[in-house]
C-alpha cells in the first residue's frame, strides 16, 4: 500500500524538471575496490568509477546515474573525459553497448552484493 507521502513524491517527481539522479555510494565504493582497469586491465590502485554521460544530460559537472559507471584507470579516464564516444568506439563499443554493459555490471553486483 502506498502511503500519502510516497503518492506525493511521486507526482513531484513526475512534474518536475529536473531530473533526480541515482546515487549509489555503497557501489561505487565497494564495487570498484581492487578491480583492474575494463580497458587495459591496468593497476587497480589507480581505477576509479568513470561514469557514462554521453544522452544521459550530464555534464562535467552533473553526473548521471551511478550505475553507468565502470572501472577505469587514470590514463583511460582521462582519455575517455577528452573524448566519450570516440574512446568507446576506439575499444569496439558503441555508447548504447557500454552502457548495456555498466548497467549489467551493476545488476550482477547487486545481486550478489
Amino acid at each position: 500500500m502506498i502511503d500519502e507521502k510516497s503518492k506525493l513524491d511521486q507526482v513531484l517527481h513526475f512534474l518536475s524538471p529536473k531530473r533526480f539522479f541515482k546515487r549509489l555510494p555503497r557501489y561505487l565504493k565497494k564495487a570498484f575496490r581492487g578491480c583492474f582497469c575494463f580497458v587495459c586491465h591496468s593497476n587497480p590502485e589507480t581505477v576509479v568509477p568513470a561514469h557514462i554521460r554521453h544522452g544521459e544530460g550530464a555534464g562535467q559537472a552533473n553526473k548521471p546515474d551511478d550505475d553507468l559507471t565502470l572501472p577505469l584507470c587514470y590514463d583511460c579516464h582521462q582519455e575517455e573525459g577528452a573524448g566519450e564516444v570516440e574512446f568507446w568506439m576506439k575499444h569496439g563499443y558503441t555508447i548504447d553497448e557500454i552502457k548495456e554493459v555498466a548497467r549489467e555490471r551493476y545488476k550482477a553486483w547487486a545481486e550478489n552484493g
